[in-house]
């Protein structure tokens, strides 16, 4: 999914030197099956991106407040990570936004334009998580 998405991406000259990949997680994984967990795979676009692609849709993460932590590593730590940094959210005296959490993948642009690393590299998950 991720390489058909950056084939697309890069055919149609989105990547540029600024551009971030997100990862958008609407479940917890915690309590959602894995067959039933919704993700939408995102990158950043100039303001005035257009598309007429049914399958694409334009999408604003909203700003505001969130929580992070860096991560590197396999996806069964990124999910460990992940829960014991929500644990730690209800005793630090924040609550959470009714909001999405995401991740921004670190790769480079030079690495979006060759979605094959990026396909690899994402199974080392190096990422800042949000928590909003």
């Amino acid at each position: 999914m991720v390489v058909n998405f950056l084939l697309w991406a890069n055919d149609g000259n989105l990547v540029t030197k600024d551009s971030k990949l997100i990862c958008v997680s609407y479940d917890d994984h915690r309590f959602t099956a894995e067959s039933k967990i919704r993700t939408d795979i995102v990158i950043t676009v100039i303001k005035s991106f257009y598309t007429n692609n049914d399958k694409v849709q334009i999408m604003n993460i909203p700003g505001g407040l969130c929580a992070t932590v860096d991560h590197s590593g396999n996806y069964e730590d990124h999910l460990k990570k992940w829960y014991n940094f929500t644990q730690y959210i209800p005793i630090s005296g924040y609550t959470y936004a009714e909001k999405y959490a995401y991740d921004i993948l670190k790769f480079s642009s030079d690495e979006l334009l060759n979605p094959t690393s990026v396909e690899k590299n994402c199974l080392l998950n190096m990422s800042h998580l949000f928590v909003p």
